[in-house]
């Protein structure tokens, strides 16, 4: 019995498909997530009673939702959680998050206790696990550190500052060099500039000699560029390191790569490797170097012969180059926009240096510029509003449990850490305590500087910009001794030459993570234009008139004022929450006869039919096109059908989702975790497919029909559309303000009846965009393949079942306010009427006691006041719940447009 079975067993195995097979492991891999996924939500995980998402402690997809798919959103996911959920957070199954920074000597282990660093951050690293940085362990994190630690050292930058402080006026005097013929003159971003200084003074440290970018006659290329381009998988690394080893086949192609890429490849996977077997190859022969090195040093030591080995030596020579450029090139930028930005902050800096420097091509030591309060205040405030590394950086106590104690909503909290588990902060949350850094994200270095300096020595630990403890920023002296040298002498020599060009706040505000900080997507940097010449003319002109006019005059082109805030939100952001107490604020808009708009200025925005991922562009044709740009009808609608076709989910990917929501419906708890996680992976899918496939057909439109007739076509969401056509619904940060109505009041609703959502989407805007002819929108036709027939018509199905529940939503939202204002008015005149009652009744009572008839009056007086500000409160209730009531509201402000607009037609800031 028992060989029959086996025989079947074997004739059924042998029976298999490469398919079955595939189908099985796969099968096998998702029952294996599923249970997983179980676990890390179960009781009998340790990090069970640690507050945080359920999704997020079952499995990793939110994290790479937000990092990989969003690409390094999920800090700004993680701060969310912590004001849900308290100070300490489960953020993936085996990883938590702290937002106190009280604890934040506990986390990094200050006082030498052990922390290791968890793989999962360490994946991220395309540097490796062989240098000091990217090693896991404590001890042998430890060894390595120790013998480059040393040349770290405060004793030892100040033998070799004199090497920074040259850099620093190589620096100045190209900056003051920069398009010195004012035929030429042309912006530059700052930040390019001050990679190359921040490149050369690392190298020149590590190796003796600078790689001299600063002596090159441009900028560029630097590593600047290259930099973030190579950090751009760091997040997909940290999901699948096996593809890390990618990087180094960037040596072989180096030939075909950009100028900036292939500069940093060649200098980290050529120059690198060939000079630390330069050092290696000139101790063996004897020669002595005039200077100490980090890597004749390394080698030198009594590290194990395995760690001298050379490619351990190039991954640690990488790090420290990698790590000792953008961080501090990016906090001087940041430091150079708000002086040029705060003229008054900027004066006062100017004057506080000039006490101590006679000469500013002759700084004085690093120490002494060290003990100038508002140099050391401006610098702190620029680390902690730059972060030094955005991405959080966690650590993994082995020794011992943590023990938290806290208070979140006023409730105190205790919770036990387990051993074995990370848990990190984020500089990027933490720098933002409104506890400790009030209006945090204003540059204000007055808030560092008091009488005996125990304000700065207390915000000082609130910070982490260097990290801490054993692991923190091995090169945290030398980062701070670029910083006072090269400030101190660009405040003195450069910045009165310069202004910014075209920079907003936006231009440094910290988007998403890249492991270092990065602004959101089109920004162009900090951007300044030198002024050297037109100083000088103004300067000999004025002096023989009047020397005070030539100094004001000088002044104020010196420093100019920040660039205004949004034009268009000027007017609106200061407006009172109500115009008429017994209206709510909602904000107009504007018949096509007011706006300001010519015709042919109006952009073109199509919008999607849903906020859905995957949802088509409605299809309209704008008549500007053919009129103005000849751009054929046929031409762009076949790249509306392209471009829709595009956002559809493949086959594939529909047939897993239909599978997910068949099982989930199952009345069994397993059934539908299962089905939710199997939904879940196809709606990431779907939206990475579509979201690649439909970049690629928007970019080759561009390229042959926008492009050559002066057009863009780009996705943007709402807030851009407004930006670009000057819509009145931004508030002062250029974000949609959250009180206002898009889509206006719902004053008639039997006129609008009639038309689709769609329609009056087009109808709110239509003052500010191009008119559209709309058009049937086809069904997407696919060859004999049933699944995405069946999968377009239910999508439109839903969608039309959708926008009439909105329809009907509105409706009754503009019912639910109209009655609820009218019972609102009525309780108030009904307050009003009794109170004007007992106006009458006390001036009769008391007319012949004129002291008493005052008191009582004023008594009535703030009744009154009192019950006026209890009809507005009412009333501000009454209309935000109808603006959350309104679905439709809600949906315009969500879904995506198709944005087409001249090239160079930038949005008015």
């Amino acid at each position: 019995m028992a060989d029959a079975t086996w025989s079947a067993f074997q004739g059924t195995l042998t029976s298999l498909t490469a398919r079955d097979w595939i189908v099985a492991l796969i099968s096998a891999w998702l029952a294996f997530k599923v249970l997983q996924a179980l676990y890390n939500v179960s009781p009998l995980h340790p990090l069970s009673k640690i507050p945080g998402p359920k999704l997020a402690a079952a499995t990793y997809l939110p994290e790479f939702y937000y990092d990989v798919i969003l690409v390094g959103r999920y800090t700004h996911a993680i701060k969310q959680m912590h004001e849900k959920y308290g100070p300490i957070v489960r953020i993936n199954p085996n990883e938590l998050h702290c937002a106190d920074m009280s604890f934040s000597d506990e986390i990094y282990a200050v006082g030498g206790r052990k922390r290791d660093k968890p793989f999962h951050q360490v994946n991220g690293s395309a540097a490796g696990t062989g240098n000091a940085f990217g090693t896991p362990d404590h001890d042998l994190h430890r060894a390595r550190r120790a013998p480059v630690a040393k040349f770290f050292s405060r004793a030892m930058i100040a033998r070799l500052e004199q090497e920074v402080h040259d850099l620093a006026q190589t620096l100045c005097n190209k900056l003051l060099a920069e398009n010195k013929d004012e035929k030429d003159r042309k912006p530059f971003e700052i930040a390019h500039a001050y990679s190359c200084f921040t490149s050369d003074a690392i190298s020149s440290y590590c190796f003796g000699k600078a790689f001299g970018l600063l002596s090159r006659n441009q900028w560029q290329p630097n590593y600047r560029e290259a930099t973030l381009a190579v950090l751009k998988p760091v997040f997909f690394f940290r999901f699948f390191p096996i593809l890390v080893s990618s990087v180094k086949l960037g040596k072989y192609l180096v030939d075909y790569l950009p100028a900036d890429t292939a500069l940093l490849i060649r200098t980290l996977q050529i120059d690198i490797p060939s000079r630390v077997q330069k050092t290696k190859n000139d101790l063996d022969s004897g020669i002595v170097y005039d200077r100490p090195t980090i890597f004749a040093d390394l080698l030198q030591s009594e590290l194990d012969e395995s760690e001298k080995k050379q490619d351990r030596l190039v991954e640690e020579a990488v790090t420290i180059v990698n790590a000792g450029t953008e961080t501090t090139s990016w906090a001087l930028a940041v430091i150079t926009y708000f002086l040029l930005s705060q003229p008054e902050t900027l004066a006062k800096l100017q004057d506080e240096l000039k006490q101590v420097v006679d000469d500013p091509c002759h700084l004085p030591s690093w120490t002494t510029l060290e003990h100038l309060p508002y140099l050391g205040a401006v610098i702190n405030e620029g680390l902690r509003l730059s972060y030094g590394v955005s991405s959080r950086t966690a650590r993994v106590p082995t020794t011992e449990d943590l023990v938290y104690r806290g208070e979140f909503n006023k409730k105190p909290t205790t919770l036990v850490l387990p051993r074995g588990y990370a848990i990190g902060m984020s500089a990027a949350i933490a720098h933002h305590d409104e506890s400790v850094f009030p209006d945090s994200y204003t540059f204000v270095p007055e808030r560092w500087i008091d009488e005996d300096n125990k304000i700065r020595k207390d915000l000082e630990r609130s910070m982490i910009a260097f990290s801490k403890g054993s692991r923190g920023c091995l090169g945290k002296n030398l980062a701070l001794c670029e910083l006072y040298l090269s400030l101190a002498a660009l405040v003195l020599r450069v910045m009165p030459y310069m202004r910014l060009y075209e920079t907003t706040e936006r231009d440094i505000r910290y988007d998403h993570d890249m492991f270092i900080p990065m602004t959101e997507s089109g920004s162009k940097g900090v951007r300044l234009s030198n002024t050297l010449n037109c100083y000088r003319i103004y300067n000999i002109f004025i002096i023989y008139i009047n020397p005070l006019t030539a100094a004001f005059i000088i002044r104020w082109q010196s420093y100019p004022d920040a660039p205004p805030p949004y034009s268009s939100l000027a007017a609106t952001a200061s407006e009172p929450a109500f115009s008429d107490a017994s209206q709510p604020r909602i904000l107009h808009i504007p018949t096509l006869q007011q706006s300001t708009h010519l015709p042919s200025e109006k952009p073109i925005a199509i919008p999607a039919t849903s906020s859905k991922l995957g949802s088509p562009f409605l299809r309209a044709f704008p008549p500007i096109l053919e009129d103005e740009y000849h751009l054929p009808r046929e031409a762009f609608l076949r790249f509306l059908d392209d471009l829709n076709r595009a956002a559809v989910a493949s086959p594939p990917v529909q047939i897993l989702g239909m599978v997910g929501g068949i099982v989930s419906m199952i009345p069994l708890h397993t059934a539908q975790i299962v089905g939710n996680s199997v939904n879940a992976a196809a709606t990431l899918s779907t939206y990475a497919m579509s979201k690649s496939r439909s970049e690629l057909c928007i970019s080759t439109a561009n390229k042959e029909l926008f492009m050559p007739r002066g057009l863009k076509a780009e996705f943007a969401k709402l807030d851009a559309v407004a930006r670009y056509a000057k819509i009145p619904i931004l508030d002062g940060n250029g974000r949609i303000e959250k009180n206002s109505m898009v889509l206006g009041p719902w004053e008639d609703a039997s006129a609008q009846s009639s038309l689709t959502v769609q329609q009056r989407r087009l109808q709110a805007l239509g003052p500010w965009i191009a008119p559209l002819e709309l058009t049937p929108l086809p069904e997407l036709h696919v060859p004999d393949n049933f699944v995405s027939k069946m999968h377009a018509s239910t999508s439109e199905r839903q969608r039309k079942k959708e926008e009439k529940k909105m329809s009907k939503d509105r409706a009754k939202a503009h019912e639910d306010w109209t009655e609820d204002s009218r019972k609102a008015r009525e309780d108030y005149e009904k307050e009003m009427r009794k109170i004007e009652e007992e106006f009458a009744k006390v001036q009769r009572k008391h007319a012949d006691e004129p002291r008493k008839l005052e008191r009582e009056l004023q008594k009535l007086d703030r009744e009154r006041e009192k019950c006026e500000k209890e009809y507005e409160k009412e009333m501000r209730k009454v209309y935000k719940d109808r603006l959350k009531d309104d679905k439709e509201e809600e949906g315009v402000r969500k879904v995506l447009w198709l944005l087409i607009r001249p090239i160079g037609n930038e949005p008015m800031e």
